[in-house]
């Protein structure tokens, strides 16, 4: 028997609460969780399984991961990844992985020629958004506090600088 690790990553039809995350992956994979992760309605869930076939090992932890999250009121909407590894290849990826550059609040302030201050309310703002089920021009953080320097330096090019519409462009003269 091999050890795999199996990761299963769903949308669901409401946010999951960070809070309620990690008490239903125990739900779903007992002690073999790793990690449970939660954004809004994107749930992502990682645990080991000894099996001699990956295939079965899927199927199964599916199965238990629907059950589990329509025990506790969610319905799973769509997939993301199923996948099941072993462990020589979970550490060739994690040898050839590489974090992309970030910005904390103070960075994306100084990006944008504004304070800390406001970065944080454009959060709040960004939050309220989402679970009304709005788009909002705010990036979403990576974790809380900090972006991807890509997003980040975008919206700091490209955010509105002035309240109220665009000024109108004047004719140009010859």
């Amino acid at each position: 028997m091999e050890a795999f690790s199996i990761t299963l990553s769903a949308i669901v039809d409401r946010p999951l609460p960070r809070e309620r995350a990690f008490a239903l992956g125990r739900q779903i994979a007992g002690e073999q969780l790793l990690a449970i992760m939660s954004h809004e309605t994107d749930v992502s869930l990682m645990m080991t399984s000894t099996v001699t076939d990956p295939v079965d090992a899927l199927v199964e932890a599916r199965r238990v991961f629907v059950e589990q999250l329509a025990a506790s009121g969610y319905t799973v909407t769509g997939w993301d990844a199923a996948e099941a590894l072993s462990h020589a290849e979970v550490e060739r990826r994690l040898s050839a992985a590489a974090t992309p550059p970030m910005v904390s609040a103070a960075e994306f302030a100084e990006l944008c020629g504004v304070t800390v201050k406001w970065i944080y309310k454009l959060e709040k703002e960004r939050q309220a958004a989402a679970a009304e089920g709005q788009a909002h021009a705010f990036p979403t953080p990576v974790v809380p506090g900090y972006w991807l320097k890509a997003a980040a330096e975008h919206f700091a090019r490209n955010r509105k600088r002035k309240p109220g519409p665009a000024p109108r462009r004047q004719p140009e003269e010859r």
